[in-house]
């Protein structure tokens, strides 16, 4: 699980578009390349390198984030081809989920087709069962190492602490996943 975002108690004023590079610069997601445990056909190309996951009350966030991403120039140095120019595709959900009571099969197709899960971790994502559904299909993929996470509003891990209105992890990210029993208790 790697982690993103500003330190403990500390609000972050999102860039405008035009400082977008900067906050970026040097930074680049890494296509999925290998079989995880829950991979059953050779690994291709992704469609996605990356699918954001986010509550709807952190929307802005999401299109920031989103818009930086793909247009994000990778160095020529860095580019996996000479025509290469970004890192490619971000998927971010602009449907509302709230009227299906499973993940849409287009959310499910697009989770498989991510090379990388972006989860924008706040206390209204901790709360969000989308966003936890989300994390859970991606682990059941075998791709929990490929999860990052930007850190926009609350604290890690704070409801073990006892402060459960300041937790900004879903449950499906602060435990692990087994396959056979699906979320486990402790986290690991």
């Amino acid at each position: 699980l790697r982690c993103f975002g500003p330190p403990a108690g500390q609000k972050r004023d999102w860039p405008a578009r035009s400082e977008s590079r900067q906050a970026f610069q040097g930074r680049q997601l890494e296509p999925y390349s290998g079989l995880g445990p829950g991979d059953t056909s050779p690994a291709s190309t992704p469609r996605f390198v990356a699918f954001i996951s986010y509550s709807h009350t952190d929307g802005a966030v999401a299109r920031w984030l989103h818009g930086a991403l793909e247009k994000f120039p990778v160095p020529a140095h860095l580019r996996t081809h000479p025509a290469q120019k970004g890192i490619g595709k971000v998927f971010r959900d602009e449907a509302e989920l709230a009227s299906s009571a499973s993940l849409s099969a287009a959310i499910t197709q697009a989770l498989a087709d991510s090379s990388a899960l972006i989860v924008i971790a706040s206390r209204a994502s901790a709360r969000s069962y989308w966003v936890d559904q989300e994390i859970l299909e991606f682990k059941r993929l075998g791709r929990a190492d490929r999860i990052f996470c930007l850190i926009v509003d609350g604290e890690p891990f704070a409801s073990e602490r006892g402060q459960s209105d300041q937790e900004c992890f879903p449950l499906a990210l602060r435990r692990s996943f087994d396959s056979q029993q699906g979320i486990t208790e402790p986290r690991q």
